[in-house]
């Protein structure tokens, strides 16, 4: 198993970065389709409980950049459903399935925010277990470099976006 932690700061404070950003469906389809180059992007469902908790379903197709065996094993048309729960306590946690080898690959995680002085950095950690015999640890860091690379470039794209917020 690879466990990823990644943290950025974002010059707003929580309220804004969840509804503003993590939730903000067309902030988020701009950021995948034209800065992550992502083939799909699409919100399945997105539903509020009792006014705290938030459930979201998306589906995405990210760009394949796996080295060659990777590529054998998971084809050119890997998608994924992100399911995922925001809670009272202000923690989203999600699972990701595969579209292929959905039970050999289990990807889970959690997000939430912590306030500094000047906004709040935005955590996350992820567990990812690939069990293939002989590769599974190559999948499990390919995975997670590619992770590692979107939340980077994700985070870079957020702060451009917070300056057009405080634009405003």
């Amino acid at each position: 198993m690879t466990r990823l932690e990644v943290s950025h700061f974002f010059p707003v404070d929580a309220e804004t970065y969840w509804n503003r950003i993590f939730f903000d469906a067309e902030f988020n389809r701009e950021l995948f389709f034209n800065k992550l180059g992502f083939r799909e992007w699409e919100v399945l469902s997105q539903e509020e409980e009792n006014g705290t908790v938030v459930r979201r379903t998306v589906r995405s197709q990210p760009p394949n950049n796996a080295p060659g065996p990777v590529q054998k094993l998971i084809g050119d048309s890997l998608s994924y459903v992100d399911e995922g729960r925001m809670d009272s306590d202000g923690h989203w946690r999600f699972t990701v399935r595969p579209s292929v080898m959905a039970e050999k690959i289990h990807i889970s995680g959690d997000f939430w925010t912590e306030p500094t002085e000047g906004g709040v950095n935005r955590r996350c950690t992820m567990e990812i277990e690939v069990k293939v015999f002989g590769i599974g640890r190559m999948v499990e860091t390919t995975i997670e470099k590619e992770m590692r690379h979107s939340y980077d470039v994700a985070a870079t794209e957020t702060v451009r976006f917070i300056g057009t917020l405080n634009a405003d």
